[in-house]
């Protein structure tokens, strides 16, 4: 797959996410609620988690180009999702790039 097209599949699932994905995994209850800030982050921790898993795997492999081609992908996915998207969650959703981005340069590098 190219950037574009690894970016493309992470910008769609991730727009694809609602706000009624985000209450129902607050879990409310009268005995315990998670907040929509981390309910939002878990599911765009589902999102994420097959992508850092693949990359991972790429990096234990030495297969460096494409490693290297699923990172910019990831990182141009949650650049465009922040300075772009328009979905409705988005207002729970605080420093994805901050948060993620170390993260998947971490992986990359085949550090936990």
């Amino acid at each position: 797959m190219t950037v574009e097209e690894i970016a493309a599949d992470i910008l769609a699932a991730l727009e694809a996410l609602t706000v009624e994905d985000v209450w129902d995994a607050t879990g409310a209850s009268c005995f315990f609620a998670t907040e929509p800030a981390q309910a939002a982050d878990l599911l765009i921790e589902r999102v994420l988690l097959p992508y850092e898993t693949r990359l991972r795997q790429l990096a234990r492999e030495g297969r460096e180009a494409e490693a290297d081609t699923l990172l910019e992908g990831v990182l141009r996915a949650l650049s465009l999702f922040e300075r772009e998207s328009r979905a409705p969650f988005k207002a729970w959703v605080l420093n994805l790039e901050a948060t993620y981005a170390p993260r998947f340069r971490r992986a990359r590098e085949g550090r936990f």
